[in-house]
């Protein structure tokens, strides 16, 4: 027997109410479960089709999550194996394609030919984060500073940095809106920034409260009107660049 794959959940409906985050917060609370019986993960896959592996001496145990479903699948070692070098055959094929040239990285108009709503661009930012690939790199630009996030080893990081020529109450203005249980405040010659990290997987909710701050933070303390005023940048020195699409902008290659 190669391979049983098992629902974990329902298949679920397509309109059920907040279906993303209930599989979000599934994943999350299943993976950390698993992770007590059985220990560190072997492998874990963030991205558009999330997996954490347990590879074991008689089977390989991987979680993943679908558009409607999460499931458990236990599968031969040996086809496992043979699975993980298609992938690895894959990346290498992936080095010698030439990528495709950039098509813009700035934000013209929001996702539906308008600027979002700052509620609707804190959804979208969380969505965003959650589905990083690992290595992913996401940057928001205002002309009172950056906001950088980046997917690294399974741990999603965010920066945010107020320019040199940003005023004494520019920065008080953040100041006031960080948690301060959540962010690490840092000055590096003159330049103001605020830290913060999140494992992966994590509940819905934890993206959101990133989200909602760092919104906050452009909207009242880089005091930017519109998000269409937010230049978007996203890439990954290893694989694919995140989908920035939410955000009212294109995916671009660097």
């Amino acid at each position: 027997m190669l391979q049983v794959s098992v629902y974990v959940t329902d298949l679920l409906d397509p309109d059920m109410p907040d279906l993303d985050v209930f599989l979000v917060d599934k994943f999350a609370e299943l993976s950390a479960l698993i992770e007590i019986e059985l220990g560190e993960p072997t492998r874990r896959s963030p991205g558009y089709q999330p997996e954490i592996a347990w590879y074991l001496p008689h089977a390989a145990i991987v979680l993943a999550v679908g558009s409607r479903f999460i499931q458990i699948d236990v599968v031969n070692p040996t086809y496992q194996e043979w699975w993980d070098r298609q992938d690895d055959e894959d990346d290498d094929l992936d080095e010698f394609i030439e990528p495709e040239e950039s098509v813009g990285d700035e934000v013209e108009n929001g996702l539906h030919g308008g600027p979002l709503e700052w509620n609707d661009y804190i959804s979208a930012l969380a969505a965003t984060l959650w589905l990083m690939p690992d290595d992913g790199r996401l940057e928001l630009a205002t002309a009172n500073g950056i906001v950088r996030f980046a997917l690294i080893d399974y741990h999603l990081s965010c920066e945010v940095v107020f320019n040199e020529i940003s005023t004494a109450t520019i920065v008080q203005d953040a100041q006031t809106i960080f948690s301060s249980n959540i962010w690490d405040a840092s000055k590096n010659g003159g330049v103001m920034s605020w830290k913060y990290k999140l494992n992966w997987p994590s509940v819905f909710e934890k993206y959101e409260l990133a989200a909602a701050e760092v919104v906050e933070i452009i909207n009242k303390a880089y005091h930017v009107d519109q998000t269409s005023e937010i230049v978007v940048e996203a890439w990954n020195p290893t694989g694919d660049a995140p989908d920035i699409s939410r955000l009212g902008a294109v995916e671009y290659f660097d």
